[in-house]
């Protein structure tokens, strides 16, 4: 096993000393301060509402890598739909159910996205448990919602490496502090978490009549995180739209790494903890929000993020920008002639995006991405993925186009 892979898989995630526990101090000494009313009147009213999210995508890259929902050939095949379910049984009580299904490159699938009972104590307080939506950063909430963001899809450093949709655990919520036009939001919760699973390269070695050589192959890794404990603060300004946000998480990582359903390596990373800052500015016009994660452990450092800003031309024109990157580096760590042409490291995304909004519900998309690294863009088949290896031809820069349609009701 290369060890490259175990560093690549195992620094994901780093230590940052004492900020979840500073973060959950402050909530709880927030609401001593504050008085919390434990049977303050309920704001629920009981009802039952049904929701749907979905949309569908072509997208072709400019070579062997694939991208996103695009491949060399060009792909149809990308579509999803959400059903989203909430039930108000009474002035306290709220269930919430969020089921999807996705057909992309690996395979269909049939998710539970979270399934979990609310009970409203007061606004301050809001108890939750079961499979919640994990409040951290600022689309995890509305991950499937299309038409609450301009590009098609998610900035994979955060939202496919980092942020899961959900948990499986107990969790509070509310209003933690207002003060005239300002006011804090908490969240606090406990439990696991079952990250997205993604492709990463490993390599074997094996001897043949005297002669050592190294197979290469992509590889299904599986990581989850339990004995979780985690927490985000959203400061809402008194300028409309303009919030900030703090999230905390940490927990035990264990991984599974296997290929064509045979388990390569099974074990544990340890407790790693990660903070991430959110920026948003939302107006009718203007669409503005960045996010950043960055970590260090002693020979590690780590370093993802984002920035998007999309501008309404009119009531149905929208363009948009977006910039998004990836990197990590050890310290010492000597270049490998392994893999020539290809670099696993690294990753960043100039997105350039143009919107026709029929109306709020429904919108067609078009955006156009430069990609430099091979993270998220790499070669759909092993035998490519060799030959670009031997000899040094693998792209690392990769052009993808695309054009689809989301909607929601």
């Amino acid at each position: 096993m290369n060890d490259r892979f175990i560093h690549h898989a195992c620094d994901r995630i780093v230590r940052m000393k004492h900020s979840l526990f500073k973060l959950v101090w402050f909530v709880i000494f927030g609401m001593l301060v504050s008085g919390l009313p434990l049977s303050a009147s309920a704001q629920l009213t009981p009802g039952f509402s049904i929701h749907g999210f979905g949309g569908w995508a072509y997208g072709q890259t400019n070579n062997e890598n694939r991208y996103l929902v695009g491949d060399q050939d060009g792909s149809y095949n990308y579509v999803n739909f959400t059903l989203n379910i909430n039930a108000i049984v009474s002035e306290r009580l709220r269930f919430q159910f969020q089921s999807s299904f996705t057909e992309g490159f690996e395979a269909n699938s049939v998710d539970l996205d979270y399934a979990f009972a609310e009970y409203y104590l007061s606004e301050k307080l809001i108890f939750r448990i079961g499979q919640i939506k994990a409040p951290h950063m600022l689309y995890t909430e509305i991950y499937d919602v299309g038409t609450l963001r301009p590009f098609f899809s998610l900035p994979q450093g955060l939202y496919h490496d980092f942020a899961a949709e959900s948990y499986k655990g107990i969790g509070l919520t509310g209003n933690l502090i207002t003060i005239r036009s300002f006011e804090i939001m908490y969240d606090l919760y406990a439990g696991k978490i079952d990250f997205l699973p993604y492709r990463v390269q490993v390599s074997t070695s094996y001897e043949q009549e005297g002669v050592e050589y190294e197979q290469y192959m992509f590889a299904s890794l599986e990581q989850e995180a339990r004995e979780v404990l985690g927490g985000r603060l959203v400061f809402n300004t008194p300028v409309p739209g303009l919030s900030f946000q703090v999230s905390v998480f940490s927990g035990l990582i264990d991984y599974r790494l296997t290929s064509n359903s045979i388990v390569l390596e099974d074990g544990s990373h340890g407790r790693y903890t990660f903070t991430g800052f959110s920026f948003e500015y939302v107006s009718d016009t203007w669409w503005i929000r960045s996010e950043q994660l960055e970590n260090s452990e002693e020979e590690t450092h780590f370093n993802t993020g984002y920035t998007e800003i999309a501008y309404k031309l009119t009531n149905r024109f929208q363009v948009a920008v977006r910039y998004e990157f990836e990197f990590e580096e050890e310290e010492g760590e000597v270049e490998s002639d392994d893999i020539r042409g290809l670099d696993f490291s690294k990753h960043t995304d100039a997105a350039l995006g143009l919107n026709y909004w029929f109306n709020q519900n429904l919108v067609l998309k078009c955006s156009c991405h430069w990609v430099t690294g091979n993270r998220f863009a790499n070669p759909e088949k092993l035998e490519s993925y060799i030959l670009d290896s031997i000899t040094d031809s693998g792209d690392q820069e990769t052009t993808l186009f695309l054009i689809g349609a989301q909607f929601s009701f």
